[in-house]
């Protein structure tokens, strides 16, 4: 399986660090965010990486030519700025058609869970955190086992969980996506987020939960996710 990480954007709510560097390029105990994803895609058995980088992008090439050369592909999204992270994956549909998973460049996550949705060949599926709710995440509803939606508004009645952000497409739900995604984007709606096709896919093909249980994840949006980052995974 091969791998996507969106990491185009600014990180305004992570500045001064992000003035010098993208978001995805914030060090972690040690470690940036980027080179805490793409190892841990490596451990899990990802074949390839496919970073789409925009914002302060030549220090992203640089990083990935100088520790994963070969491993993982740089590809620039020079419309950051007005763009969103659909426009993002929409720049990387041809490679994609096989299925793929996907992962936004600022969520870290135990290697564990990367490992667990490749071993799902078949199907599509978001990891979540059941009966967590968070007001700045993405949460999912479920109905049947099936999911049926994915949004920021969902209340937490109504939630199942929330999203981690990281989500397995095989290659029927992968084209599903990318379907979307093209028809969005080449309409001329370049600023839509990624988990609005995601949410629309859902009538489509069947997307599945993955319970992450008590394993370890953060969304690095602001500086006391940082800290709360940093006591998670200083072992790592």
């Amino acid at each position: 399986m091969i791998a996507v990480i969106l990491a185009a954007g600014q990180g305004t709510r992570l500045r001064p660090l992000t003035e010098k560097v993208p978001k995805c390029m914030v060090t972690v105990s040690g470690k940036t965010i980027l080179h805490r994803q793409i190892e841990a895609m490596k451990q899990a058995g990802i074949s390839h990486v496919y970073v789409a980088a925009g914002y302060l992008g030549a220090v992203v090439e640089a990083f990935v030519e100088e520790h994963f050369s070969g491993f993982a592909t740089v590809v620039m999204n020079r419309e950051y700025q007005s763009t969103n992270n659909m426009y993002s994956l929409y720049l990387l549909r041809d490679y994609l058609t096989q299925g793929f998973l996907l992962a936004n460049g600022d969520v870290l996550a135990e290697t564990s869970i990367f490992s667990d949705l490749c071993l799902h060949t078949e199907g599509s599926f978001i990891a979540c955190q059941k009966g967590a709710w968070l007001e700045e995440s993405m949460k999912v509803t479920v109905k049947d086992e099936r999911i049926t939606s994915i949004s920021k508004k969902t209340s937490e009645e109504s939630a199942y969980g929330n999203s981690i952000d990281i989500y397995a497409f095989d290659a029927v739900g992968a084209n599903a996506l990318l379907g979307i995604v093209s028809n969005t984007i080449e309409s001329g709606e370049l600023t839509q987020w990624t988990e609005v096709a995601i949410d629309a896919m859902m009538s489509r093909v069947q997307v599945l939960p993955l319970d992450i249980g008590p394993r370890r994840w953060v969304e690095v949006d602001n500086m006391d996710d940082l800290s709360e980052a940093s006591i998670l995974f200083a072992e790592d």
